[in-house]
């Protein structure tokens, strides 16, 4: 799949805000909540979070761009 065929597919199907663990369902596993949150701690997650309470939520945009430009093209 093309890097905009697969970014536009992932912009249909998240929600404008999504948790952790949703990310984690919507990639297919690509990527646990566990690792997210790790990659928060360091830094290095996707820009744009929201915090309500204890939960983290990431902005549809900001994720799908940071996913997309983490993807090994081999």
């Amino acid at each position: 799949m093309a890097e905009k065929d697969l970014k536009e597919t992932l912009l249909d199907a998240l929600p404008p805000v999504f948790t952790r663990r949703t990310a984690a369902k919507l990639t297919g596993g690509l990527l646990a909540a566990g690792t997210l949150a790790n990659l928060d701690c360091r830094g290095r997650g996707p820009s744009g979070t929201v915090r309500l309470g204890r939960k983290i939520g990431y902005r549809r945009e900001e994720f799908v761009d940071w996913l997309v430009g983490r993807l090994d093209r081999r």
